[in-house]
C-alpha cells in the first residue's frame, strides 16, 4: 500500500493497482487469471454514484452508471482501431411504484471514426457525417496539447 494524506493505492501481488482511494471515493480494479483487467468500479460518495466498467478484450466495453448501460464496440482493420460504435440503453423507474425497469426515450447510437497522424497517434475523431467531434495534438515525447493549436504557433496555418 502507498499512502499520501487522504490518498492511497493498494497493489495486487503481481504489481498492478488494485484500488485507488481519495477520501471516501475509490476506484477498484479486478483482474483475470491472465492478469489482464476485466472490471473497474468507481464509487463517489458525494453523490452516491457507482460506475462499473467491464472489459472484454480490446473489442467491447460495457459501462453501467445509474440507469444507463453503455455498450462500446471497438472496430479494427488490420489490427488498427478505426471506429467505436456506442449504444446506450436507458431504463428508469422514476415516478412509478414499479420496481422493474421500464424503457425511457432511447439515446441514438453513435459511431466515432478515428483518424491517425503520420506517427500513428489519433489526431481527429469524426462522427458518421464527417463532422469533427474531437481534435488532438501532441508535443514532443507524446505530451498532449490543445487540438486547436492554441499552444503551437504553426498549427493555426493548417486548415481543420
Amino acid at each position: 500500500m502507498t499512502k499520501n494524506g487522504n490518498k492511497s493505492i493498494t497493489w495486487t501481488s503481481f504489481n498492478k493497482p488494485k484500488q485507488f482511494t481519495k477520501g471516501t471515493d475509490s476506484t477498484t480494479f479486478t483482474y483475470g487469471p491472465d492478469r489482464s483487467r476485466y472490471q473497474k468500479v468507481q464509487t463517489r460518495s458525494s453523490d452516491t454514484t457507482t460506475i462499473t466498467t467491464q472489459y472484454f478484450g480490446k473489442v467491447y466495453e460495457q459501462i453501467k452508471q445509474n440507469t444507463n448501460t453503455e455498450h462500446k464496440h471497438f472496430i479494427y482493420l488490420d489490427k488498427q482501431l478505426i471506429a467505436i460504435h456506442i449504444k446506450t440503453d436507458t431504463t428508469s423507474t422514476a415516478g412509478t411504484s414499479d420496481t422493474t425497469n421500464t424503457p425511457t426515450t432511447p439515446i441514438p447510437d453513435k459511431t466515432r471514426y478515428l483518424h491517425y497522424d503520420n506517427l500513428g497517434s489519433i489526431d481527429t475523431i469524426t462522427d458518421g457525417q464527417g463532422n469533427i467531434v474531437e481534435r488532438m495534438s501532441y508535443a514532443a515525447f507524446g505530451e498532449r496539447r490543445k487540438g486547436d493549436g492554441a499552444s503551437d504557433p504553426l498549427l493555426p496555418i493548417i486548415p481543420p
